[in-house]
């Protein structure tokens, strides 16, 4: 399938989704080895996908594992400059649920698409207020784990 990604010049819009998994007081979360930020597991939505579909394919292509949905936490409009190109997302946060314990075996560096290599690892909850996660308000996410779904307008300039 072709993802939700275009571009025109040096702008470009897409559509991602993000999976929280908490679980025992730690976080799971993932970052290129090249990048000095962390961020949830995720990527791009298809075409003609469901974004709750999108994000447990998601972790089945990276890692293997099945989670399960919770909820839906949050929509982000991310607006920011990435090598000299304006973008604007739609990011759809879930929170996961690891029923089955895959993640443990999951944690490590390994080789994901372009054979750049990721490194995914389980933080400590008291641990995140230090750690540089990208986007910027996530650490207002996880603050305001509620019943209700959050909007977020996100401008990193």
């Amino acid at each position: 399938m072709k993802d939700i990604q275009f571009s025109d010049g040096n702008i470009c819009f897409n559509c991602r989704v993000n999976g929280i998994c908490i679980k025992e007081n730690k976080i799971f979360l993932s970052k290129l080895k090249t990048d000095k930020y962390w961020t949830f597991v995720g990527g791009k939505v298809e075409f003609n996908e469901a974004t709750d579909n999108a994000i447990l394919r998601e972790y089945k292509e990276e890692g293997g594992v099945d989670l399960q949905i919770d909820k839906l936490l949050a929509l982000i409009e991310n607006f920011f400059e990435l090598q000299g190109d304006s973008w604007h997302q739609y990011i759809f946060f879930y929170q996961l649920r690891d029923d089955n314990n895959a993640l443990e075996f999951f944690e490590g560096e390994r080789e994901v698409e372009d054979n750049k290599n990721a490194i995914y690892r389980w933080f400590d909850l008291a641990e995140i207020p230090s750690v540089p996660i990208k986007p910027d308000c996530s650490r207002e996410i996880l603050k305001n784990i509620s019943h209700n779904i959050q909007h977020y307008i996100n401008r990193e300039n």
